[in-house]
């Protein structure tokens, strides 16, 4: 279920976060959600292989890869090329502008228009976090 229009306003993106901060990098997702800062680059990086293995696995759909590039963003991760592309396809908004009512139309707009520039733009190292997470 979504509740609201942003890159991680939904159920399916809370799941995927919890499997990749909890079960993969094996952080408190409680303590995580008090402090994201507890998700650090290095360990994000470390686990980027098995991160990927549960995304191509259980969740390879746009949402995941949403997801992982939300990571990407805050965190300045080193990502494969072929990631990227991915992450980039993901955020097309062609695939989504049948699922959206008129209400959140724009705003859904807005979010994966914001989300797509800073992927297509991404240099590794250089966090960048969407306007949601600001």
């Amino acid at each position: 279920m979504r509740l609201d229009s942003t890159i991680m306003g939904g159920d399916e993106q809370l799941d995927i976060e919890y499997k990749i901060v909890h079960n993969v990098c094996g952080l408190d997702f409680n303590d995580y959600l008090k402090d994201k800062k507890l998700l650090t680059k290095d360990l994000f990086e470390n686990n980027l292989d098995k991160i990927m293995k549960i995304i191509k696995s259980r969740h390879n759909s746009r949402i995941a890869y949403q997801v992982v590039g939300r990571f990407v963003l805050l965190l300045g991760i080193d990502i494969p090329i072929e990631t990227k592309n991915f992450i980039i396809h993901a955020a097309d908004w062609r695939y989504e502008e049948d699922l959206w009512s008129v209400n959140f139309l724009e705003e859904r707009k807005f979010y994966l228009k914001d989300f797509r520039k800073k992927i297509l733009t991404y240099r590794s190292g250089v966090p960048n976090p969407l306007i949601e997470d600001l």
